[in-house]
């Protein structure tokens, strides 16, 4: 890490957080759990503090901490009304200590891969953080020089978010954007455990989660400091919102709301997300002329008849079956990967004995789904 440049970066990635963990809580009204909140809060703080920098440049400090005292001072008014007398659950999940031992593990190890390769790959110094420098140096004209760049038409979430971060240290330092892409890795595996433990609580929560924090082209995207991972982020976040919108809140629109503003950071963040938002508000549209979708017990999303799961186990054992896996994506979504996304998707249309199917579908010796459930399964 570049020296003097820890107490900023803790300063300016606290701001962001807790904007982020208010704004969720303010909106959603007790909608979704604490848990979830904190682990949606570094996407939405990333997505607002990109904002507020692109369009308060100079006074970005003045607006930040303006905005926080005023959600701060509305956070308060709204706990004291609503506290809950109930007691949360006591103990922890083995699977969730677990979880937890392993993020820890690889936020060591990418932290000491960020400060060997502070500048990334490709993308992260030739779109990424060229543009966040043309934001942060060039000051009102930046949009004249940005031009000369690579890819001037990409989306500046990202580069207005490093060059808040550049104006909290006071220098273009170059390992900070890798940290801020590593903040947003980690928090994508949380919002996946999260959003599943508010669907339904099981070990699936957290078995999920690590098979992502297992997946090495993840956590090498975000040390490369490409926008791939942010742009993934986003996308889970609306999609958790939505299904936990189909299951509590279909008469309110409040996690909507939520759900549109990360659609909203996927389409900032990069163009793909554009397409994402498209496809995205076109499905929230069809129920309206067809049959509300519902997800509920078993982890389904049921629309006009087809379940989501068996067009996902369709895909998986399609791509196995062909030879797809092993032939396009060596060492990165190895077979028995596949077999186990098949076996948990499987696991989850049935809640009966979704964990056992699934446990033991991974502990097959042959790493795969046992023959017995292949009618369940295609």
């Amino acid at each position: 890490m570049t020296e003097g440049i820890d107490g900023p970066l803790a300063v300016a990635f606290l701001v962001m957080v807790l904007l982020g963990y208010f704004s969720v809580v303010l909106v959603s009204r007790g909608a979704i759990s604490n848990k979830l909140a904190w682990a949606l809060s570094p996407a939405f703080g990333t997505g607002i503090c990109s904002i507020i920098f692109f369009f308060f440049r100079r006074p970005v400090f003045t607006a930040e901490f303006a905005l926080l005292g005023v959600m701060f001072a509305m956070w308060v008014r709204y706990r004291q009304r609503t506290i809950s007398k109930t007691a949360s659950p006591a103990g922890m999940p083995i699977l969730a200590a677990l979880m937890i031992g392993a993020l820890a593990w690889v936020t060591f190890g990418t932290l000491i891969s960020i400060d060997r390769s502070p500048h990334g790959g490709w993308d992260g110094f030739a779109i990424w953080n060229s543009h966040a420098r043309y934001l942060y140096r060039a000051g009102p004209v930046w949009q004249h020089y940005i031009r000369n760049t690579a890819h001037p038409d990409y989306p500046l979430l990202l580069p207005a978010a490093t060059a808040r971060l550049w104006r909290y240290i006071g220098r273009d330092a170059p390992d900070a954007p890798g940290v801020q892409n590593l903040l947003l890795a980690i928090s994508g595996v949380t919002i996946l455990a999260a959003t599943l433990w508010e669907l339904q609580r099981g070990s699936l929560s957290f078995l999920l989660p690590l098979l992502l924090v297992g997946t090495p082209f993840y956590l090498t995207l975000a040390v490369w400091q490409y926008a791939d991972v942010p742009l993934s982020v986003y996308i889970l976040a609306t999609l958790g919102l939505i299904c936990v919108h189909w299951q509590r809140e279909q008469d309110r629109a409040r996690l909507l709301v939520l759900a549109g503003f990360t659609a909203g950071c996927a389409a900032w963040t990069k163009n793909e997300g554009l397409l994402f938002v498209l496809v995205t508000s076109v499905l929230l549209f069809l129920p309206s002329v067809g049959r509300q979708p519902s997800c509920g017990a078993g982890w389904r999303m049921d629309h006009a008849g087809r379940s989501t799961g068996s067009n996902a186990q369709r895909l998986f054992c399609g791509l196995r079956h062909h030879g797809i896996t092993a032939r396009y994506s060596p060492g990165y979504f190895p077979r028995q990967t596949s077999d186990a996304v098949v076996a948990l998707s499987a696991a989850c249309r049935r809640p009966g004995r979704r964990q056992d199917r699934a446990v033991s579908a991974l502990h097959h010796p042959d790493g795969g789904v046992r023959k017995s459930n292949s009618s369940v399964i295609l």
